[in-house]
């Protein structure tokens, strides 16, 4: 991998680049795609015949750096092909609330992320087709948003506005637009703010910054490799210094100051 890679990020892709050969050499599918052969599959993951080729008999190696366009792109189709490939296989493929796969954990190693984004979307989109239905409307998913308010109450990640839940916070969680009301999150956000009220919630703002960075929501942000290592780096210090007590916050709120 290009020395302007993390290592931990190369390390990360070459493991998965490893594990997608010996899982293709030996047949090895995930529980989905089982009714497709092998080449189909791969086809799905954006790959075709002569990039097998040249990762499993060539045994060509990845360079997410390399200076020609056409190897690059190639270490780009194995690298993205092989993370979505483990995270299928391992049932932990990063989706939307609303099914879409997140463009951003799978690219977040490539030089230019959101031209990425917009070359390798029949990617995603393709793949995308051949996955089960994620989720059922909200009318049917009652349960699961009072139990997303119930953890985030109770760890203090909900975070509050004007003395009510975050309608953004709660919004974006389950992938709808703010630009409009739903009656199915409007409910419980005014029973939730009635609770806030009566046991006089205050959230804890370092875990509320780390479920805000963490949100799938954020996928549609652009960002770079660096903004995606430095929210790393930010939600660590914090939590090193919540931890050590030194954590500093706005006077009067309760905030992480932004100076800190």
């Amino acid at each position: 991998m290009a020395s302007q890679t993390p290592p931990e990020d190369a390390l990360r892709a070459g493991e998965a680049v490893a594990r997608f050969s010996r899982d293709y050499l030996a047949g090895s599918l995930p529980p989905t795609t089982t009714s497709v052969g092998r080449e189909e599959y791969a086809s799905n993951l954006g790959l075709g015949a002569d990039d097998l080729s040249k990762l499993i008999q060539d045994k060509r190696s990845i360079d997410l750096g390399q200076s020609t366009l056409e190897g690059r792109l190639w270490s780009e189709r194995i690298v993205l092909a092989s993370l979505l490939h483990a995270d299928l296989m391992d049932g932990k493929l990063a989706r939307h609330a609303q099914g879409r796969i997140l463009r951003s954990r799978y690219l977040f190693l490539f030089r230019s992320p959101r031209h990425s984004s917009l070359r390798y979307d029949p990617v995603f989109s393709e793949l995308e087709r051949h996955l089960p239905v994620l989720n059922a409307p909200l009318s049917q998913k009652t349960e699961e948003i009072e139990v997303w308010f119930s953890e985030r109450f109770e760890e203090g990640s909900l975070d509050i506005f004007d003395g009510r839940p975050s309608r953004r916070q709660v919004y974006n969680a389950f992938g709808i637009s703010t630009r409009a009301k739903v009656p199915e999150l409007e409910a419980p956000l005014q029973r939730w703010s009635d609770r806030i009220l009566a046991e006089g919630y205050k959230p804890d703002p370092v875990k509320v910054r780390q479920s805000i960075a963490n949100a799938s929501y954020e996928e549609n942000r652009p960002k770079t490799a660096d903004t995606v290592q430095l929210r790393v780096r930010l939600s660590e210090q914090l939590q090193r210094d919540f931890d050590g007590g030194a954590l500093v916050l706005m006077k009067n709120r309760d905030q992480v100051s932004r100076a800190h």
